[in-house]
Formats: C-alpha cells, sequence, structure tokens
C-alpha cells in the first residue's frame, strides 16, 4: 500500500509540473520547497512510511503556495504561520482523497488515531483530522 500511495503523490507531483529530489543527507535538515521554481527536497529514502505526509505537506505548498514568492519553505511540523497550517490542510486532503479512492485497502480511514499512526500524522493536527475525515 505504501507504494500506490507513492505512485499517487508521484503522479500529482508530475502532473503539476514539480520536480521531486530525495536526497541523502542529514535527516536533521528539512525537507524543502519553492513553489516558484516548482521543486522540492526530501530529506530520506523514497518509499519510507514516515515521509508520505512530509511529502503531502510539500507537494501542497507547490500547488496552492504563491509562485510569484520565491521563498524556500523548509518542514517544520510544528510550525503555525498560515502558509505552514494551509499546506498541513491541503497534505491532509491528499490523504484523504487517496483513502476515498481505495476504501478497500484494510484500514478504517475513518478513525482519526488509526488514520494519523498510519501516516504518522503530528498530533497537534488532530481537531484538523478529525475535521476532514468528518466531511
Amino acid at each position: 500500500m505504501i507504494e500506490e500511495i507513492y505512485d499517487f503523490l508521484d503522479d500529482l507531483a508530475a502532473k503539476n509540473g514539480i520536480i521531486v529530489y530525495w536526497l541523502s543527507i542529514p535527516e536533521y535538515i528539512p525537507h524543502r520547497s519553492n513553489p516558484h521554481t516548482k521543486k522540492i527536497a526530501m530529506v530520506g529514502r523514497h518509499g519510507r512510511q514516515d515521509l508520505i505526509f512530509p511529502y503531502a505537506h510539500e507537494i501542497s505548498h507547490v500547488i496552492f503556495g504563491d509562485p510569484t514568492i520565491d521563498k524556500l519553505y523548509p518542514y517544520s511540523p510544528g510550525a503555525h504561520s498560515s502558509s505552514e497550517m494551509n499546506a498541513d490542510a491541503h497534505g491532509l486532503d491528499m490523504l484523504i482523497d487517496w483513502f476515498d479512492k481505495y476504501q478497500d485497502n484494510g484500514i478504517v480511514y475513518s478513525q482519526r488515531y488509526a488514520f494519523m499512526e498510519w501516516f504518522k500524522i503530528p498530533s497537534h493536527l488532530e481537531r484538523v483530522v478529525e475535521r476532514k475525515l468528518a466531511n
């Protein structure tokens, strides 16, 4: 199932003209994205379960961010700026959309804790997940 989710996110990135780099560098360096250049730098190995949500988050920065601003967004899971909260929300939407299409995947997607655990979603987003799964 992890491979299918990555295929979905990779296709979404490609359809939006986003170039993604997977870097083997120290993991204390954050993932980064730039809506202006449509590029994402992910730290770690493609296909890891714990990188699914950060990957969706960075894709959403590029798709929904302001392309006229040449700004680099470093991934910071605890940040509460409007751009980070937007990226979190849109990243969650992407994953929920995937689950809606593939409900027979064996995970009860309507249970927020199972959803959050499976995608390694930070706990401060629990209420956002709850709202989105209720819709």
